[in-house]
């Protein structure tokens, strides 16, 4: 059996770097100038080392770099000149702009959306393609070298970690919308933030209440799915004949 050591054919993540449009990366960090003041650790460089790292579940700055060192004769075929230390990725996660990756998502998004999923549903109605579904996850990062962090309450627990705000539109089965804040902030905040399409219609849970956000919803046409909170002062101006569906006990305007 042969022991070469020379690769048959092109590695899969190599393979999978393909479909990243390289020269379209680029354009958007010039456009936003992430490469500024930077010799070596460039965008591209940047984002596929944590393609790498998502890819290989690697949870640590340091299992990055002794992960991308330990393959170090192979990382040629990433377009990786050399391996990044600790202290460069972790500057670099500082201090490049969030904007270059949320860019790069939607041009990925926009070039891929119809291959994204085989077993979506593609014959969906027109109500169907304006649906938008909003919810939020906390990713808990307290641990016991972390007791100290996060925002502290009257009965001295801690609420550490982060919070992920996500809109995904039901047609895609992908995110349209992500917002990452601590964890203690409340979701409605994130509320005003929301930029869908005119005439679409958003389900969410009764977290995000703003009644200054939903009189906009309304003025543009956007139509919203919520629960009251059970001290919402509300009145029924209109009673709807409902068809015969159980699963809608009352209509109410």
């Amino acid at each position: 059996m042969s022991k070469s050591s020379y690769f048959v054919g092109e590695p899969i993540y190599s393979q999978l770097l393909s479909f990243l449009p390289k020269q379209k990366v680029k354009s958007i960090a010039e456009h936003l100038s992430s490469d500024r003041y930077i010799k070596r650790f460039d965008s591209y460089t940047h984002l596929v080392t944590l393609l790498y790292a998502v890819i290989s579940d690697m949870n640590s700055l340091r299992e990055i770099s002794v992960g991308m060192l330990s393959i170090a004769n192979k990382i040629t075929h990433l377009g990786v000149l050399e391996c990044v230390p600790r202290s460069t990725l972790a500057d670099a996660n500082k201090r490049r702009p969030p904007e270059f990756f949320e860019k790069v998502y939607y041009l990925l998004l926009e070039r891929y959306r119809e291959s994204l999923s085989d077993s979506r549903n593609r014959h969906l109605d027109a109500i169907d393609q304006k649906l938008y579904a909003m919810d939020s996850t906390t990713i808990a990062l307290i641990k016991a070298i972390l007791n100290g962090t996060g925002q502290s309450k009257a009965d001295g627990r801690h609420k550490g970690g982060v919070k992920a705000h996500t809109i995904i539109k039901v047609s895609d089965f992908t995110p349209c919308f992500v917002r990452i804040t601590a964890a203690a902030v409340h979701d409605h905040t994130l509320l005003s933030e929301v930029n869908i399409p005119e005439n679409s219609y958003l389900v969410f849970d009764k977290g995000y209440v703003d009644y200054a956000v939903y009189e906009d919803f309304t003025r543009r046409g956007i139509t919203y799915v919520t629960k009251l909170k059970s001290n919402a002062k509300s009145s029924n101006h209109k009673d709807i004949n409902r068809l015969e569906d159980k699963a809608v006990l009352v209509d109410e305007k």
